[in-house]
């Protein structure tokens, strides 16, 4: 009867496993740029090389006048404040 009484109630049969991945996209006007699969274990390097080789790349198609007005946000990542990055 509960479901009827209330139609949006919600139980949780199974837990989730937990899981990490490193993913960078971005969305500049009408270009993706991305996805970008980082491995599971991000370290300074790898995230250095990234945005050294592999971010340049991604952004071929965008034009130099949007890249002048872009910004490039970093979440809270600690491999991402490294002194090299």
């Amino acid at each position: 009867m509960w479901p009827v009484a209330n139609p949006h109630a919600a139980s949780v049969h199974y837990h989730q496993q937990r899981f990490a991945v490193n993913i960078r996209v971005g969305i500049v006007h009408d270009f993706l740029i991305g996805p970008y699969l980082l491995p599971r274990q991000l370290s300074a390097q790898i995230y250095w090389v990234f945005l050294q080789e592999k971010l340049p790349e991604m952004m071929e198609e965008i034009l130099l006048a949007l890249r002048g007005n872009m910004w490039f946000q970093h979440d809270r990542a600690v491999v991402l404040f490294a002194r090299q990055v």
